[in-house]
């Protein structure tokens, strides 16, 4: 059948495959994002699936961008995988209706259907019906379709796709998609390595700028310089930076107007973004000279994080990670006051593997997580100590090279 597809969008900017083909900017080579659709067409087979439909949004774009190189920032995309042909990608996400003006040349798919954003057209069809009309196209619109969307699929695109294909079965397949992201390939893995090297130049600058008399604002603003100065694209979380017994709420962003005292414990949560992948970051000091007790603090978080590292390695049992890390918790008395967690990272903040207890799934080499032993006395302050981990054939290595003991 020959393709149904037109849009109202004007695109003053040609973005056929030719013209973006002169000024593409992937993340990864074409090869790259082909493998990965090898991996998960392989995994649709074993499901008896032949084709899928994974939509991607604001803030839940991590599949479509791990398949296609796009990133739906703004709006509304769908993936269309086909087993025996190339993808299609149909996406809102354009801004003033110019595809060029929206990033597309970051998309490695050939067929692009782009559609006037939400708000720039006074009415508009569903995108579902696009969707709806590319099956159509391939004689897909009967039999086991797979969708992917996570638990965060609109549910208004759900209903539509039910009643505008009733003769489908629809088959949740956004497991088969976490499970290929799980293990990160060695181009991911040189991706990470550049974020957690972006990610560590923030943290030292705030924690230099961790003295008495500056501004938790401050703090955060030599952060996020510093992460960009790097290569970071964007700081999604943050940066979250408290002083005195402000920091034991850990997750909320700077006081405007609030001036670190001497004596005070300092809070510095950062978070950077560069090809899409996401990092977490924490570190506690001392502004000026710390307390017996504060230095005692810190110290505990300290060790019990190095516990952690040493108990990382292929084959280990995620809980055992959190039991090790708890243990020294313990050891130092603080127990009451033990937040320690990890999880997994990548193109989403939380992935697996989960870093909580009675998770008995074992780590495999390639898997990234943070590990985040977390001690918050709420007299006190936060003591925590966070950083990105790789999973390696023979253990484990922190990936950021920020100091840990400034007190």
């Amino acid at each position: 059948m020959s393709p149904t597809f037109s849009t109202d969008v004007e695109g003053r900017w040609p973005y056929s495959w030719e013209e973006r083909a002169k000024v593409l900017e992937l993340e990864f080579p074409i090869e790259e994002y082909r493998r990965r659709l090898q991996k998960l067409y392989v995994s649709m087979e074993e499901k008896g699936v032949d084709v899928a439909v994974v939509y991607g949004g604001p803030n839940n774009d991590a599949n479509v961008r791990y398949l296609t190189g796009w990133s739906s920032a703004f709006g509304d995309t769908f993936v269309i995988v086909f087993n025996k042909r190339e993808p299609v990608v149909i996406s809102n996400s354009i801004f003033h209706g110019e595809p060029m003006h929206s990033n597309a040349q970051t998309c490695w798919v050939k067929d692009f259907r782009p559609l006037k954003a939400f708000g720039t057209v006074l009415r508009q069809r569903s995108i579902v019906e696009y969707v709806v009309d590319a099956l159509r196209e391939e004689n897909r619109t009967t039999g086991k379709i797979g969708y992917a969307g996570g638990r965060r699929f609109p549910a208004v695109f759900d209903r539509e796709l039910y009643a505008k294909l009733p003769q489908a079965e629809f088959i949740e397949v956004s497991d088969l998609l976490y499970s290929l992201r799980r293990i990160k390939s060695p181009l991911e893995i040189g991706v990470i390595r550049r974020l957690a090297a972006a990610t560590s130049a923030g943290m030292e600058a705030a924690l230099e700028a961790a003295k008495p008399g500056n501004s938790e604002s401050g703090l955060s603003a030599a952060a996020h310089q510093a992460m960009i100065a790097h290569g970071c694209e964007v700081i999604p979380f943050g940066p979250k930076c408290q002083a005195g017994v402000r920091s034991a709420m850990k997750n909320v962003f700077p006081l405007p107007g609030k001036i670190i005292q001497a004596g005070e414990i300092v809070s510095i949560d950062i978070s950077g973004q560069m090809n899409g992948y996401i990092s977490d970051h924490h570190r506690s000091t001392i502004a000026g000279q710390g307390t017996a007790e504060q230095i005692r603090l810190l110290e505990a978080c300290a060790e019990a994080e190095e516990a952690g590292i040493r108990a990382t390695g292929p084959g280990v049992k995620v809980d055992q990670i959190l039991e090790a890390m708890s243990s020294v918790v313990k050891k130092w008395g603080y127990e009451e006051w033990d937040w320690s967690c990890g999880h997994g990272f990548g193109l989403d903040l939380v992935e697996d593997p989960l870093i909580i207890p009675k998770n008995p799934r074992p780590l495999e080499a390639g898997q990234t997580f943070f590990i985040e032993p977390m001690i918050v006395p709420t007299h006190m302050g936060c003591s925590c100590f966070e950083d990105p981990i790789l999973v390696t054939e023979n253990g484990a290595e922190r990936l950021t090279t920020t100091r840990v003991r400034t007190w």
